[in-house]
């Protein structure tokens, strides 16, 4: 059973297996709220820890997911590619998709798993492709791509497994500073992060934050430091670059419960300042920097960038990439300028007509190939 109306069918794709599946859960229902209904059909295609797909009209409920109720949802749902347009497939019908909004975060969706699934059924999706996905989830790389066109990051070293945890505490020692900071590479919402203050301490620490991730970045803690985040978006082959955020913590680090679980109108202990109250070479810094790097790894979608800057140095660096911000980021651009729905419809243009251009390009190429080497095939 197709929409027969002149909107757009848009799914709208949110959870996953991943640590931070509650947040993309909360990014998700922002977004479809956001949405023009009077423009767009929207299905939300919610994807389970156990990455099982649902559809139903109780998702758009936050109390849904609250008590786990989904039990009047569509289960057996599949993605699938008819007539080379793509469909969400049950027993009883099929649903057109148009566009799909992927509201991910975290390792294993947001990484490129989901644009690779999209890609292989021809979907059209608003967010990065798989590979500059892949490369912006993982932090280390990402730091020694970028090195490559001098964008600074704090010092830090990338590693990949424990076997010989003694080499690895001395070569952390040998080359980087107390104190330290220790990120699981490809993960997101500060979960899993320790920061060690004395050598004591590194050993601990390593094996605990290797229970979240196969890859850990080390890296040197800037003590007096501020951060700031900026997101860009392309459209119409021209780069929309937010305001800057100022985020203040009482932390050495912004941790998880700073981004999620404090009020911010009744705590003390974050909050953001948009847009920053910053002199205009850094803001212009900022936003150049952003523009550049978006076009290096070239992302499509919104983007939220995070800089750290060192106030004793006076010296901006970079510190991470999410491909899929929470909420899109959609708080740091003017509300009446840009507000969100008009956000999510440049973004809606901009993925069909990226996919329009694609598809222009040759992908099959014909060759008497077999025919010539049928023989070695006999036996």
């Amino acid at each position: 059973m197709e929409s027969r109306t002149h909107k757009l069918n848009v799914c709208l794709m949110f959870g996953g297996r991943s640590t931070e599946h509650d947040i993309s859960i909360i990014s998700g229902l922002q977004v479809y709220n956001a949405l023009n209904k009077d423009k767009y059909n929207v299905t939300i295609l919610y994807i389970t820890k156990e990455n099982k797909m649902l559809i139903g009209k109780k998702l758009k409920d936050i109390e849904t997911y609250q008590k786990e109720n989904f039990e009047r949802c569509t289960k057996e749902v599949l993605i699938t590619n008819i007539n080379n347009e793509t469909y969400l497939k049950t027993k009883r019908k099929k649903l057109k998709v148009d566009v799909f909004i992927p509201v991910f975060h975290g390792e294993g969706a947001e990484d490129g798993t989901i644009s690779s699934l999209l890609d292989f059924f021809n979907g059209v999706y608003i967010t990065s492709n798989s590979l500059a996905s892949a490369i912006s989830q993982d932090k280390a790389y990402t730091k020694d791509i970028l090195k490559k066109y001098y964008i600074s990051s704090p010092r830090y070293l990338s590693i990949n497994n424990l076997n010989d945890i003694e080499v690895i505490i001395k070569t952390i020692n040998e080359k980087l500073f107390y104190p330290l900071i220790i990120k699981p590479s490809r993960l997101g919402s500060s979960i899993g992060i320790k920061t060690v203050t004395q050598k004591e301490k590194l050993r601990d620490s390593l094996k605990e934050v290797f229970k979240y991730s196969n890859t850990l970045i080390v890296e040197e803690l800037i003590k007096n430091k501020k951060e700031f985040n900026c997101a860009c978006f392309k459209y119409n082959n021209h780069l929309y670059v937010s305001n800057i955020e100022e985020v203040l913590t009482t932390n050495e680090i912004l941790t998880f419960e700073d981004k999620y679980l404090n009020d911010i109108k009744d705590t003390e202990n974050k909050q953001r300042v948009i847009p920053a109250k910053i002199d205009t070479s850094l803001e212009e810094n900022i936003k150049e920097l952003t523009k550049k790097i978006y076009q290096i790894l070239n992302h499509q979608g919104i983007i939220r960038i995070d800089y750290l800057y060192d106030t004793n140095k006076n010296k901006l660096y970079f510190n991470e990439i999410n491909t899929i911000p929470g909420s899109f980021a959609f708080y740091l651009f003017d509300k009446d300028k840009l507000p969100f729905d008009h956000i999510l419809d440049m973004l809606i243009k901009e993925a069909i007509l990226n996919k329009q251009r694609n598809n222009k390009l040759i992908k099959v190429f014909n060759t008497n190939v077999l025919n010539k080497k049928k023989k070695i095939l006999k036996k």
